[in-house]
């Protein structure tokens, strides 16, 4: 696992997130926004699978309707796989930091796009930040 890699899936997959978000944000209903608190629930008490983060991005980015873009988001996810065990020694410490992906859902719910990127980008951010720092101090 290299800063690199990290840095360069970071960067492609918010490209993708922020081109679909827009796409997508209008036509996520009800039903989405339930699956997506539920999953998101689900990953907060401590599933990290990498199935369990496809489906939350798939949720909420397949009724943006662009599947190749939604399938390289899904391939780079599973390119992550071998930083879970990273994430996952450092997984505590996103409980409470803002964006949390409860805040993120609920700009969703909101509905103003320019935000929502906004919290999307910040709550990814925060996280890769976390991952680089984890990796230069070797754990």
């Amino acid at each position: 696992v290299t800063i690199e890699e990290i840095q360069e899936i970071q960067e492609l997959t918010m490209a993708l997130e922020l081109a679909l978000l827009p796409l997508a944000l209008p036509r996520l209903s009800k039903d989405d926004m339930r699956l997506l608190r539920a999953l998101s629930e689900e990953l907060d008490k401590g599933s990290r699978s990498p199935e369990t983060v496809i489906e939350f991005y798939r949720v909420l980015f397949q009724p943006a309707g662009r599947p190749q873009m939604l399938r390289i988001i899904e391939n780079m996810i599973w390119r992550t796989v071998r930083f879970f065990p990273v994430m996952q020694s450092i997984r505590t410490d996103f409980r409470r930091v803002s964006p949390t992906r409860e805040a993120m859902i609920a700009t969703f719910e909101a509905g103003d796009v320019e935000e929502a990127k906004r919290v999307l980008h910040a709550f990814h951010q925060v996280r890769v930040d976390a991952l680089v720092s984890a990796i230069r101090e070797g754990r």
